[in-house]
C-alpha cells in the first residue's frame, strides 16, 4: 500500500506543474519579441532645393526636363545646351550658339537662338541640324504631346507665329499668324495636351485656342507691370520670361522682374518660391531669387527654374 501511495505522489508532481503552467505560461522568445511601433509620415512641406550651380561665365535661359528629371539647359552665353542629373551632374550636350528657348518631345531637342539660323534641331544620338530658319531672331518655341506640331515664336511688331509639321518639318502657313498687341515683351510660349498655345509678354499670358489666331487673356495685363497674387484678371505680372504647363493644365511662370515662381489655376493665381510683399504670400520664402528666367514642370508637378545672376538651376518640390 504504501508503495503505491508513494508512486501515486510521484506522479503529482509533474502534474501540478502542468497545470501551473497552464495558469502562468512561462516567457518564451516569441513572447519577448519586441512590440512593433508605426511611424506616422506627415506631408513634407514644400521646398526649394538648389539642383546646381553653374560659374559665373555661364547664363542660364530656359529649361526642360525628361521623363527622368533629367534637366536640359540653355546656356546663353556659354553657347551650350547643358544636361544635369537629378544628383546635380552637370554635362555639356551639344554647342549651340546663344541657346536660348528649348523643348523636349521624349526622344528630340528643339532649340532656338537670336542669332541665324535661329533653330536647332538635335535628334536622340544624331547630328544638330537646322532644318528650317524662321527668318528673324526667334524667341519662343513649343512642340505638342504628340511631337507632331511645332511652333516657333518669331520676335517683332508684330510677333509671328510659325507652324510646322513633324518629323517633316514642313510649313503649315494655314496655321501660322501674326498678331501686333502682343508685343509688349520679349515673348514666350508654352503649349498643353490639346493644343492651345500660351504666349507670355512682360506682363501678361494669353491663350490661342487649337486652330485660332483669336487670344484669350489668362492672367495679367498688357503692359501693366507689378506683383500681384488673387484673381487671374487682377493679377500682376513684371518681365516674364518662360511659361510651362503640367499635365493638368496649370501654369508655371517664372516672373523675372519680380523673383518670383508663379502659378495659374483655376482661375487663381499664386506665388510658389519668391519674397514675400504687399498682396503675397508666397508658399515658400525664396530670396535668393534675383533674375529667375526659365521654367520647366515634371510628371509630379515638380517645378525647375533657372536664375540668371546667381547661374544657378533650382527645383521646387510641392
Amino acid at each position: 500500500m504504501k508503495k503505491h501511495l508513494f508512486l501515486f505522489a510521484l506522479l503529482l508532481v509533474p502534474m501540478a506543474a502542468l497545470f501551473m503552467s497552464c495558469g502562468s505560461p512561462s516567457p518564451t522568445s516569441a513572447n519577448n519579441s519586441p512590440t512593433a511601433t508605426f511611424t506616422v509620415t506627415s506631408t513634407p512641406t514644400p521646398s526649394v532645393k538648389t539642383l546646381t550651380t553653374f560659374s559665373s561665365a555661364v547664363t542660364l535661359y530656359d529649361l526642360t526636363v525628361d521623363s527622368s528629371d533629367n534637366v536640359y539647359v540653355c546656356d546663353y552665353q556659354g553657347n551650350n545646351l547643358d544636361k544635369i542629373t537629378p544628383s546635380g551632374t552637370q554635362t555639356t550636350l551639344r554647342s549651340i550658339t546663344s541657346s536660348e528657348a528649348a523643348a523636349f518631345d521624349g526622344s528630340n531637342f528643339y532649340v532656338t537662338s537670336p542669332t541665324s539660323p535661329y533653330f536647332y534641331f538635335y535628334p536622340n544620338g544624331g547630328v544638330t541640324t537646322s532644318p528650317v530658319n524662321p527668318g528673324g531672331q526667334a524667341a519662343g518655341i513649343a512642340v505638342n504631346s504628340n511631337a507632331t506640331t511645332m511652333c516657333i515664336l518669331e520676335e517683332g511688331i508684330p510677333y509671328s507665329f510659325l507652324f510646322y509639321s513633324l518629323p517633316s518639318f514642313a510649313p503649315i502657313p494655314t496655321s501660322t499668324f501674326t498678331y501686333a498687341s502682343l508685343a509688349d515683351g520679349p515673348g514666350s510660349l508654352a503649349i498643353d495636351n490639346s493644343g492651345n498655345i500660351y504666349f507670355a509678354g512682360t506682363a501678361h499670358i494669353a491663350e490661342f485656342p487649337a486652330n485660332s489666331s483669336t487670344p484669350i487673356t489668362i492672367a495679367g495685363t498688357y503692359a501693366t507691370n507689378g506683383y500681384q497674387d488673387g484673381t487671374a484678371a487682377t493679377a500682376l505680372f513684371s518681365g516674364i520670361g518662360a511659361l510651362a504647363i503640367d499635365k493638368s493644365g496649370n501654369i508655371y511662370v517664372a516672373d523675372t522682374n519680380n523673383n518670383a515662381i508663379r502659378k495659374i489655376s483655376g482661375g487663381m493665381v499664386s506665388t510658389l518660391a519668391g519674397p514675400t510683399g504687399s498682396g503675397v504670400s508666397p508658399v515658400v520664402t525664396f530670396t535668393s531669387l534675383t533674375s529667375c528666367y526659365g521654367v520647366a514642370v515634371d510628371n509630379t508637378d515638380n517645378v525647375f527654374f533657372t536664375d540668371r545672376n546667381t547661374h544657378s538651376v533650382y527645383e521646387y518640390i510641392p
